[in-house]
């Protein structure tokens, strides 16, 4: 799992320790001043596997929130201290890595659009069907899933860029360019065995098996490699 502190810290990819298996279908944290439907609707979706945590206050969501991932918050738009507007913009700020769904009993088409237009993964209504947010809030977790992954895979690049060596970083960028072991070798003026080391190094760094591993992981991380490596 992957755990960001409270709102206001911005999650940082040099500190976090990156996913750990989950037993559980995920966490949703549902924010909504109504105690029924913090109770019919948690209840439902602990049924479905899901760790709910539920938050009467606005305010005491944003204030002591710890959030794991992979995660789904949902949210009341009218809430007396702070709108669910307020509270999703928090979460941007914070670089949070959870779906937000929006469950109201009303709301103005301005809201709707601005919710959506922030990232908002879905605008439910009061009372929704079970089936309907059942669906809503597996598609949402599907998404937290892949915004977590995508993130323990970026943490795990910088962390690899960072310990690497002056000589690795040449040897690398080399590497990630398709250039054999006496390509490099020639052009650092060294034997191929050495490079062959560093590649090896450089791999157990990254936590890949091999090159091809490495590029995997490089994929969806192009701008970062390079300019991480130079």
């Amino acid at each position: 799992m992957v755990r960001l502190g409270k709102l206001h810290s911005r999650p940082s990819l040099i500190t976090s320790t990156g996913p750990e298996l989950l037993e559980n279908a995920g966490y949703v944290y549902l924010v909504d001043h109504d105690g029924d439907t913090r109770a019919h609707v948690g209840a439902l979706l602990r049924l479905l596997g899901y760790d709910v945590r539920t938050f009467a206050e606005a305010t005491a969501f944003v204030a002591q929130a710890m959030l794991v991932y992979p995660a789904v918050v949902i949210l009341e738009m009218h809430m007396p201290s702070m709108n669910g507007l307020q509270v999703q913009e928090k979460l941007l700020e914070a670089g949070s890595l959870a779906t937000i769904l929006f469950l109201c009993e009303n709301s103005e088409r301005e809201d709707i659009v601005n919710a959506m237009k922030a990232g908002a993964a879905d605008f439910l209504w009061k009372p929704v069907p079970s089936d309907t947010l059942s669906a809503a809030v597996a598609d949402a977790m599907l998404r937290s899933k892949a915004a977590a992954a995508h993130f323990a895979h970026q943490v795990r690049l910088q962390k690899g860029l960072e310990q690497l060596s002056n000589r690795e970083r040449e040897v690398y960028t080399m590497m990630i360019n398709g250039l054999q072991n006496l390509q490099i070798a020639k052009r650092l003026d060294v034997r191929a065995d050495t490079i062959k080391k560093h590649r090896t190094v450089i791999c157990e760094k990254f936590l890949v098996a091999d090159t091809a591993g490495l590029i995997a992981l490089l994929h969806n991380f192009p701008s970062l490699c390079t300019d991480m490596a130079t």
